[in-house]
């Protein structure tokens, strides 16, 4: 299957289906994120155009990183990812890129490492070498708040705070890159 854009709820998502080698193992992912996320009903679903969870995490330094205070008049992805989802390794990959084209114009990431402890975080990046920022939601207290239901998951911040655009599954950089086309 192709790439679908569809609204949900107001909010523009993405959902990458590049090949069923992905649907099974999405299928456990999915379930072990809707673990971790719970059925709690308390937390507002995010809308388009809406004020985005603030959060205050800490990066690979262990430096306090405060979002949004620290972001004004930034565009800003939020990616979440964890060790055991293949596909986030390829998308924070592709996000590097990303990041590199764009950092000049206002681009700002964070990872964000759902629930891992520090030392399985950095072996699972290895090669990577990101650039961008890198942080810890040790108590998956963000990933709730943002309605994290499956990884990788992205959200694209506009330049005032608000929700952009919700990015579920893997995928191609070829879409980060029209959206921030029109943002940046």
């Amino acid at each position: 299957m192709g790439l679908a854009v569809k609204p949900d709820y107001g909010i523009d998502m993405a959902i990458n289906f590049h090949s069923r080698r992905v649907l099974l193992p999405g299928f456990f992912i999915l379930m072990a994120v809707s673990v971790l996320v719970g059925c709690s009903t308390d937390i507002p679903a995010l809308a388009k155009n809406k004020a985005t969870p603030e959060f205050n995490l800490k990066n690979l330094q262990g430096q306090t990183i405060e979002f949004p205070k620290q972001f004004d008049n930034q565009v800003v992805i939020i990616s979440f990812w964890a060790d055991w989802c293949p596909s986030c390794y390829r998308e924070m990959s592709d996000l590097e890129n990303i990041f590199q084209q764009y950092k000049n114009q206002g681009l700002s990431i964070l990872a964000i490492n759902i629930e891992q402890d520090r030392k399985t975080a950095i072996a699972f990046m290895g090669n990577l070498k990101l650039s961008y920022e890198t942080l810890f939601d040790s108590n998956g207290d963000t990933a709730r708040n943002y309605s994290v239901s499956a990884l990788p998951a992205a959200f694209i911040i506009n330049k005032d705070g608000t929700l952009h655009t919700r990015v579920l599954g893997e995928t191609p950089p070829e879409v980060f890159q029209k959206i921030l086309g029109k943002l940046l």
